[in-house]
């Protein structure tokens, strides 16, 4: 039996951070786990379904006495994204003075409105998503859009199905519109914020020391833009080193590793 002594503060700490690390890592993947699964479900409809889809539109477009404005979609195999594109405005108030038939002097006032937006240029144009997971019932689904401010005088709205060609775990429809990344390619990949702050928490640091004690090679690779390939060499990485430190005894301040052999 081998006894190899270990600082004990620097292997907690850092034997912490990988668990903290290793827990993170698991919902990211849980997330991006569930994004290709429904991704999955949908590329396998029937293909009389996928037929149906080639017709898929926005049917109909109406304000609603309530001034909301609903869309209808048509011939959709599952689950629909909305996207909108505003020109927003600003307004301004002209006074005109004018004397009527009988001599008398008459004020009134008109609104004006400005375009405060770049002209519309397609895919191009600054897209949001209203929704990303509008249901359908035999291929019809209406939704309903109930923020329409005054200063957003035009509205020109679009519809995807969602679906997720290169499996990435981003649909097709957030990549065009939201990303303008390639949703065919899945090495093409957007930049999502709670990915990114999910993987900051990753202590690369601490994983590193960790490999070093244990005689393993750390390689992971930050610099891929796929969140699943990060996500699985870290987790890789992680699973790798768990094992080598979780039989460790803490006695007396040091942390003693058994070796068999």
């Amino acid at each position: 039996m081998h006894f190899q002594r270990y600082p004990f503060g620097l292997i907690l700490s850092a034997l912490a951070g990988a668990l903290l690390a290793f827990w993170t890592l698991l919902n990211v993947q849980r997330f991006c786990e569930r994004r290709a699964e429904e991704a999955a479900r949908i590329a396998q409809a029937e293909s009389a379904a996928l037929r149906r889809s080639m017709a898929f539109q926005i049917s109909s477009i109406e304000r609603l006495a309530n001034g909301h404005i609903q869309l209808t979609v048509t011939n959709a195999v599952d689950l629909v994204e909305i996207y909108a594109t505003t020109a927003w405005h600003t307004s301004s108030v002209a006074v005109v003075t004018w004397t009527n038939d009988l001599d008398e002097v008459v004020t009134g006032t008109n609104k004006l409105w400005h375009s405060v937006s770049p002209p519309f240029n397609g895919i191009e144009s600054d897209w949001v998503s209203l929704t990303s997971n509008l249901g359908t019932t035999n291929g019809v689904g209406i939704f309903v859009d109930t923020n329409m401010p005054a200063a957003g005088r035009i509205r020109i709205y679009t519809a995807a199905q969602r679906v997720d060609t290169d499996g990435d775990g981003i649909s097709d429809g957030e990549e065009i519109f939201l990303h303008r990344t390639d949703p065919t390619d899945p090495t093409d990949f957007p930049v999502i914020p709670e990915l990114e702050a999910a993987l900051a928490e990753v202590n690369v640091l601490q994983l590193w020391y960790l490999s070093h004690l244990a005689g393993i090679d750390f390689d992971p690779s930050p610099e891929s833009q796929n969140y699943a390939e990060r996500i699985a060499d870290l987790r890789r990485q992680i699973e790798q080193l768990l094992p080598h430190f979780l039989d460790t005894k803490a006695n007396s301040g040091i942390v003693v590793e058994k070796d068999a052999y």
